[in-house]
């Protein structure tokens, strides 16, 4: 079975090494020889993988290194610095937090505070960011578009 998320995820990865942890069936193995055949392929260091079904199957796979220099195998548990996929991750989220109205592209970071008083903000950065001319003007939508909304 070679699965269009197996093929997905195979294509994030490279290495030479490979290990599994799996208590399901055909699935998980089916899993990681897609990981193995694509890790000669894609240039990536390495990755872990859960898999969670609602019905049974689950597996942690890890395949790769999470250190190119100490040549460190990936294990399930390892952890791998994702850089600016997380900006993927969070434009998803707000996207999501404004179908939901809980959020508009129009509020400012000011406007934060008042719509999620459990949300921490580093109070340093938030007097910082006041003192800044046109600063209260910095909405969500020039945040999702990489701009600061604030007129040079």
């Amino acid at each position: 079975m070679k699965s269009t998320l197996a093929k997905f995820i195979a294509a994030l990865v490279i290495s030479t090494f490979s290990t599994v942890e799996c208590q399901a069936g055909n699935l998980c193995e089916d899993i990681n020889q897609e990981l193995k055949y694509s890790l000669t392929r894609i240039p990536a260091p390495g990755v872990t993988l859960s898999v969670l079904l609602n019905v049974g199957p689950h597996c942690s796979l890890a395949a790769g290194v999470t250190d190119v220099v100490k040549n460190l195998s990936a294990k399930p548990d390892s952890q791998f610095r994702i850089w600016s996929v997380s900006k993927t991750f969070t434009a998803a989220i707000i996207l999501q937090l404004i179908d939901e109205g809980k959020l508009q592209l129009t509020d400012t970071l000011f406007d934060l505070e008042t719509k999620f008083p459990n949300l921490y903000i580093d109070e340093s950065s938030v007097e910082k960011l006041s003192n800044y001319p046109g600063s209260r003007k910095i909405q969500i939508k020039h945040l999702l578009s990489h701009s600061s909304g604030i007129l040079d």
